[in-house]
């Protein structure tokens, strides 16, 4: 997919996160998880790959009291994203473990974060990465 030079890095990555949602979810979906509200104006804005991809993960996976919504799509849509971006798919032993803190609700932020950035090393996008 082609971007136009004056495009960010952010919005690079929010567009390749895009396609792996679009294959997980319809646009009226999108629109009631809250992607077009996230990717307007609520995304963090970082370069840092695990680190958009996790913001949009709790995004669009938690409600405002902290309760997972239990939308494995929204699961599998961020971690194909992250893994076409690092090459990688979490282990076995480290979706069991996203899962066992999905499960113990409600969000406990600094427990995502941490796997996330545990499964994939936080980085900066480099030339040919996006």
């Amino acid at each position: 997919m082609p971007f136009s030079p004056d495009e960010s890095s952010t919005d690079k990555l929010l567009k390749y996160l895009e396609i792996e949602l679009r294959n997980a979810f319809t646009t009226d979906e999108l629109r009631r998880l809250g992607w077009f509200q996230f990717r307007r104006s609520d995304h963090p804005g970082t370069l840092v790959t695990t680190e958009l991809a996790a913001a949009a993960f709790i995004y669009l996976s938690f409600e405002a009291d902290g309760a997972w919504r239990r939308n494995v799509k929204v699961v599998v849509a961020v971690l194909a994203f992250l893994g076409r971006y690092y090459g990688q798919a979490p282990r076995p032993n480290e979706l069991e473990r996203l899962k066992t803190i999905l499960e113990a609700g409600p969000l406990d932020r600094a427990a995502v974060l941490d796997w996330f950035s545990g499964v994939y090393p936080p980085r900066l996008p480099r030339p040919n990465d996006i």
